[in-house]
Parts: C-alpha cells; structure tokens; sequence
C-alpha cells in the first residue's frame, strides 16, 4: 500500500499583531486591532496556530504533510469599505531604493 501525503485544505493561522498596522498616520487611527498570539482564545488554543515552529511540530504529530493556510483575525479586512484603509492594513509597501 502506497502511503499519500496528508494535506490540510483549510488551517488557519493566527496572524501577528503587527502585521499589517497601516503606516500612513492618516489611519492610524481607524487601524484595526488584533489580539495578542498565545492570548488563550479559543482559535489559539494550540501554539500552532500562531508559532510557525509549533505549526510543524503539529503537523507532523497528526501525520500532515502540508497545509494550505487562511488568515484568521484578518478575514474581516477584506469586507472593509475604505479602499485605503483595508489596503494599508494588509501590510507596508515597499519601493526599490
């Protein structure tokens, strides 16, 4: 018997919390506000689901081969309807120097 890997589909992954913060000080104060990793919630309650490390140490005790990760506290951001806003909260830009 041949043995297939095993891939999860649908994990999700608590992002960091500073991920994301909009730079332009204009926002700031409309930025959204996530909680702390490892703050004891129920989507947090493996350190997998935040720590990178952890995550394949999980993964490799439940016999998982690779997994096909969704954000979690960030899902929300794509239902904002200030176009700038949900923009800077994705993440910082960069340019080429």
């Amino acid at each position: 018997m041949v043995k297939r890997p095993l891939i999860s589909a649908d994990s999700h992954i608590v992002e960091a919390r500073t991920y994301g913060e909009p730079a332009a000080s204009s926002l700031k104060d409309q930025a959204p506000v996530f909680p702390e990793a490892g703050g004891g919630r129920a989507l947090q309650a493996h350190a997998g689901g935040w720590d990178p490390p952890r995550a394949g140490e999980e993964m490799a005790a439940d016999g998982v081969s690779g997994e096909v990760l969704y954000p979690s506290c960030r899902m929300n951001l794509f239902g904002l309807q200030d176009a700038a806003l949900q923009e800077a909260s994705f993440g910082p830009t960069t340019t080429g120097s």
